[in-house]
């Protein structure tokens, strides 16, 4: 927490407490410390006073309780003004001094609280944190050490020492604390692992080994020490010994992921890959090993693998090992689709993430990538069920209203759409999804043939994204389906062939626009340059030039491009017409 100006009252109140604290310390001596005297006098306090002194703390310590801490800062000020030496104003003020780092008044007050009460086990454990937070390590230490003397019976004390040791990095003082614990409590697993970490920092590479070393000899039946050993031997140089410990482990557990994995490690470093990897699927076959290592082995996977063949083929052979193993895991599911998804395996990939949000319906994002995956593939009804699941799980996400939105879409039911899409657009962050929000209700709204509502729709997701093609080519479109404001059509539509030209739907769409306007000599130039750059296949395009044809007067031809749009796969009544009556109509 930053150092903030309390305000006036609350720097007085500070100040004066430091110049009381001053008079006591330069006036008191240790024998002085057990008597309650008033204002550094050898007076007592009468009983009144004392239960108006009471009665202040307690009040300070309510303030305290509401949060109110400035107000504490005051009234403990007054306690403490009252008598120099009351140890609980000094401690909860100096608590509250270290919590806003004003760590010298705090120093100052915990020395106050201590010194009226040395026997204090909480002033005494104030005083180290305080020293602490000031790196004064030397002054924690001799705190923590007399803690730990004098409460033995709290081994977290001595615990400490070692670690305020570390802290200032006097490794060798930490060590001899942890061994005068061993000779207590005997060996144990925190102990070495920890003597082992810093007998290597300070590069004692044997003494760390001889550490684990009695640690395996301690507990000989335990394989999780062996693995760490022959890890160490491995690293430390001893290759002859880390591969016998790796020997006697798998004798003793053949199947013990650990050792494997340590085993594919070193192999890879020796440049032995398919040895490493005969390694990596053992350990993986393990149920014993835990889903979170594999998964974070299959995320390194992930990285490497992208441009390395061999690296893909094996993680689709540790994929499989992982969903055989953990079939009812859905970290398992989500990884396979994760890898699915990036080699373009799409229905593989839908399944597998759909496996994930049935064996755990908590994680958002992998629904996020189902849904995804479903509008993707066009599966409508699957995406309509599935995000409705979603709504109800995540109901203050945007995405899910989205995708259920764009499904009823594309299944006719433009009520319900709109519907979902006001109610999801509150949820909605940021412009990219917002305008998204804006593009289906305008497109649902003119299903439903409220054509205002609809370019209303368009206009707001226009302000958002001005270039944005998608909008650009259906807004142009639809008001020239509909006649209206066939001047901004025009913009438009000439905006999205400049913005990217020889696009085929693009051009068409501009050609369209001219057709309506009745502008058919351009509107011919503009489809057939969509003709020519691939719309040649595209039964909609075709019949567009063959409307453009028949207004030019050119029938036949006319009715040669309507016929060409019906083998291209166009299919509607309307085109159906025009070719059996050979003549033109409007929709």
């Amino acid at each position: 927490m930053m150092h903030r100006n309390f305000g006036k009252a609350s720097r007085i109140s500070t100040a004066i407490v430091l110049c009381i604290c001053t008079i006591f310390f330069a006036c008191k001596t240790p024998g002085d410390a057990t008597q309650n005297n008033n204002s550094g006098s050898n007076k007592k306090l009468t009983q009144a006073e004392q239960m108006q002194l009471t009665a202040l703390f307690i009040d300070a310590n309510r303030e305290i309780a509401l949060g109110n801490n400035d107000k504490a800062l005051g009234l403990l000020a007054q306690c403490i003004k009252r008598d120099v030496q009351y140890g609980p104003a000094m401690y909860e003020m100096a608590r509250l001094l270290q919590e806003r780092k004003q760590f010298n008044d705090a120093l100052v007050l915990a020395l106050g609280a201590v010194k009226s009460d040395p026997n204090n086990e909480w002033y005494q454990l104030l005083l180290a944190g305080i020293y602490i937070e000031r790196q004064e390590y030397s002054e924690a230490a001799k705190v923590m050490k007399m803690l730990s003397e004098h409460f033995s019976n709290k081994p977290d004390y001595i615990f400490n020492l070692a670690d305020i040791y570390i802290m200032d990095g006097k490794f060798n003082d930490a060590i001899k604390v942890y061994d005068q614990i061993e000779e207590t409590h005997g060996v144990s697993e925190d102990i070495s692992l920890q003597k082992e970490k810093l007998y290597l920092q300070m590069n004692k590479v044997n003494k760390a080994v001889e550490e684990i070393e009695k640690l395996v000899q301690e507990f000989p039946e335990e394989v999780k020490y062996m693995v760490i050993l022959a890890d160490l031997y491995l690293t430390t140089g001893n290759e002859f010994k880390g591969l016998a410990m790796y020997d006697r482990i798998l004798t003793i557990s053949p199947e013990n992921p650990y050792a494997h994995l340590s085993l594919a490690d070193y192999y890879k470093m020796q440049n032995k890959e398919d040895k490493s990897f005969q390694e990596m699927q053992a350990a993986f076959s393990s149920p014993e090993m835990d889903i979170d290592t594999k998964v974070r082995i299959m995320m390194q996977y992930y990285q490497l693998s992208k441009d390395n063949p061999t690296l893909q083929q094996q993680s689709w052979v540790l994929l499989k090992i992982i969903t055989e193993v953990h079939p009812n895991e859905a970290k398992a599911w989500s990884i396979y689709g994760d890898f699915l998804y990036r080699d373009k395996q799409m229905e593989k990939a839908a399944v597998a993430f759909r496996n994930a949000t049935q064996l755990d319906d908590t994680r958002y994002a992998v629904w996020e990538q189902l849904l995804y995956l479903d509008s993707g593939l066009e599966h409508y009804d699957t995406l309509l069920m599935e995000s409705t699941t979603a709504m109800e799980l995540f109901p203050e996400q945007g995405e899910p209203y989205l995708y259920h939105g764009f499904a009823a879409i594309r299944l006719k039911d433009y009520a319900t759409a709109i519907k979902t899409l006001k109610a999801g657009l509150s949820f909605a962050t940021g412009n990219p999804l917002i305008l998204k929000f804006y593009a289906n209700l305008a497109e649902a709204s003119y299903m439903l043939k409220d054509y205002d509502m609809a370019f209303d729709y368009y206009e707001r997701a226009l302000k958002i994204e001005p270039d944005n093609l998608y909008i650009l080519n259906n807004y142009s479109y639809f008001l020239a389906q509909q006649k209206r404001n066939l001047g901004r059509a025009e913009e438009l539509a000439h905006k999205l062939t400049k913005l990217e030209p020889n696009n085929e739907v693009y051009e068409d769409t501009y050609g369209w626009v001219c057709f309506i306007q009745e502008h058919y000599a351009l509107a011919k130039t503009m489809i057939g340059q969509a003709l020519s750059h691939g719309g040649d296949a595209n039964p909609s395009i075709l019949e567009h030039y063959g409307d453009v044809l028949f207004k030019l007067g050119e029938k036949d031809a006319a009715l040669e491009y309507w016929n060409k749009a019906v083998n291209a796969g166009g299919k509607s009544e309307l085109l159906l017409k025009k070719i059996k009556e050979k003549n033109w109509y409007n929709e």
